[in-house]
């Protein structure tokens, strides 16, 4: 998981500055981008279109299905090659 802090920068090395609690009404949020980023990494590490329109319908900006199957097939047509084989 990659969390977003600032941070002291010396010689000695980084330093996450603490943040305290996250509110509730932004922890919502967080936790709904964190699953889409784990479910698009499955869904690339095993070739998933389920998981793969699974991610972007948990996606907060887009959340309907078939914005997330228009999306995925655009993914597939720009990129060609550079984006995963889905099965």
């Amino acid at each position: 998981a990659v969390v977003e802090i600032p941070a002291l920068v010396s010689k000695s090395g980084i330093e996450g500055i603490a943040q305290g609690e996250v509110p509730e009404a932004y922890l919502g949020l967080m936790l709904q981008v964190k699953a889409y980023g784990r479910l698009t990494a499955r869904a690339a590490a095993e070739g998933s279109r389920a998981l793969a329109l699974e991610a972007l319908v948990v996606h907060p900006l887009v959340g309907d299905i078939g914005l997330a199957g228009k999306l995925l097939a655009g993914y597939e047509k720009r990129h060609g090659s550079l984006f995963p084989v889905l099965r």
